[in-house]
């Protein structure tokens, strides 16, 4: 019996590590078919054209930076899984901002924002002119002050604070360059990211009360704003 569990314990591992060691070979050929797509945009030009585009502009360069600054800090005051808890309670809390957003304060409310929502309809009448593609960092940098103090007033810690924004200025970060290739003749490489891109074009072309997500199709589901829900009233749509 004790031969018979240890041929089977035996097995079991076999197969553990034959599915992890498959796995890794996967990934290793996908990061492999990436490097070698990246290389030939950068060989052409392109990649480099559009990236130093993006990294440049002042929005990105304080995300940059805020990112980097909280980074170090959690580095130096780490706890463990805790610290790593709360990084993803950040990441979760900007999906909201973001949804919530873009849906009421640029779409559905206006007033509530009006010089923010005139910028998004120059973006939407013009989606592809570079200069309506960010907003002023200046909104951002007043944002993140206003929700850091708000965050340290309730956790009572520096530490926690800087974990929380990491992980919503992480998730914006990815947001803005998911915004940005959706607006660019750039080839995405994954097949999420393509998907994504075809669902915030047709928010721009098909339907404007429809596909808010722009990082992550969650709160569409959620909300059920995932399906056309009425033709846009935007006749320079038709053009792309």
């Amino acid at each position: 019996m004790v031969f018979i569990l240890m041929r089977m314990n035996n097995r079991a591992e076999y197969v553990t590590l034959h599915g992890l060691f498959f796995g890794l070979e996967r990934i290793f050929v996908a990061v492999c078919r990436i490097s070698f797509d990246i290389a030939k945009l950068y060989k052409r030009g392109v990649y480099m054209r559009f990236h130093k585009e993006f990294a440049l502009n002042p929005m990105i360069v304080f995300l940059f930076m805020f990112m980097l600054a909280n980074t170090v800090f959690i580095i130096i005051t780490y706890q463990g899984l805790m610290t790593w808890l709360v990084i993803a309670i950040g990441v979760l809390l900007f999906g909201l901002f973001e949804y919530i957003t873009h849906r009421y304060l640029l779409h559905e409310w206006p007033r509530l924002a009006s010089t923010m929502y005139k910028g998004h309809m120059a973006h939407h009448e013009h989606p592809n002119e570079n200069k309506y593609l960010f907003g002023p960092a200046r909104y951002d940098m007043v944002a993140y002050a206003i929700y850091y103090i708000v965050l340290l007033a309730i956790t009572r810690s520096f530490h926690m604070s800087s974990a929380i924004t990491l992980g919503s200025s992480s998730l914006q970060y990815y947001y803005q360059w998911m915004h940005f290739v959706a607006h660019r003749p750039i080839k995405i490489i994954t097949p999420w990211g393509r998907w994504m891109k075809k669902k915030h074009l047709l928010h721009h072309h098909m339907d404007e009360h429809a596909w808010y997500g722009v990082s992550n199709p969650v709160m569409d589901v959620i909300m059920g704003t995932n399906k056309p829900i009425r033709q846009s009233n935007h006749t320079n749509h038709s053009n792309q």
